[in-house]
């Protein structure tokens, strides 16, 4: 992105918001330590975080202006604001994740939710308007499955609130699992020191309730595929929430 034949291509509105994107990247160490340090909310966090992805989506609409627009441009713009509304969904995601864990939501963490899921309905909207008949059957095809992917997030996150365990969901697109340990795990260390008991545990119960994870891992994982159907989501949502029950409470 810095090299000559691209700073040369870029208008100087371009050039200025690149300029933008790495003086954000150059931020990210120092974010991190914030998050660490605990000096900063998980709000805070997340809208520091926003900007990285919001400065390159207007780079891209800022290169989309140096041309007259034509078919295959207009698509690329409706493309950006499909990009633009997973990363809003992904964020909204996050937030939901924190306020589960912390059991309580507060009305900055509302208005915020709100606003993601409102310019993420906007952006949707827009991308279906633009985007050609067999452009938007591709976006669209691969979306599936991800209604049911959030469905079992959300399932599997209130078992988690509901039963005090010590645990939290990450999920990677169509694949997911059950972290057992209060904090994210950001290194290998960290993963050495998550409780496999209940890892173990866990398997143990969804294998007896008829869903075959990777087997005896510290942390298995779930992946949705056209293959699995909803019978196949809510069996494994309520085999979790049968394990939580018994084995709620921190480790």
């Amino acid at each position: 992105m810095t090299s000559p034949a691209v700073a040369d291509s870029e208008s100087p509105s371009g050039a200025k918001q690149i300029k933008v994107i790495f003086g954000g990247l150059k931020q990210l160490p120092t974010l991190r330590n914030a998050v660490r340090a605990r000096a900063l909310s998980p709000l805070d966090a997340l809208n520091f975080y926003s900007q990285g992805p919001a400065a390159t989506n207007k780079l891209f609409l800022i290169q989309t202006e140096s041309v007259t627009l034509n078919d295959q441009q207009i698509q690329a713009v409706g493309l950006i604001a499909t990009v633009q509304a997973r990363e809003q969904l992904s964020q909204e995601d996050a937030l939901l994740s924190g306020m589960l864990a912390a059991k309580r939501i507060t009305a900055k963490n509302r208005i915020a939710f709100n606003d993601l899921a409102a310019t993420r309905q906007a952006d949707a909207a827009y991308a279906d308007y633009v985007l050609s008949p067999a452009n938007l059957a591709t976006y669209n095809a691969a979306l599936a499955g991800s209604g049911t992917m959030m469905q079992s997030l959300a399932g599997i996150e209130q078992a988690i609130a509901a039963s005090g365990l010590s645990a939290h969901v990450v999920t990677a697109g169509a694949k997911g699992c059950v972290v057992f340990a209060e904090e994210p795990v950001t290194s290998y260390r960290g993963f050495l020191g998550v409780d496999d008991r209940y890892s173990h545990a866990h398997w143990l119960y969804q294998h007896n309730g008829g869903v075959f994870l990777p087997p005896w891992g510290k942390i298995e994982q779930w992946l949705i595929s056209v293959q699995h159907d909803q019978a196949d989501i809510d069996r494994l949502i309520d085999n979790f929430a049968v394990f939580a029950r018994a084995a709620g409470g921190p480790p």
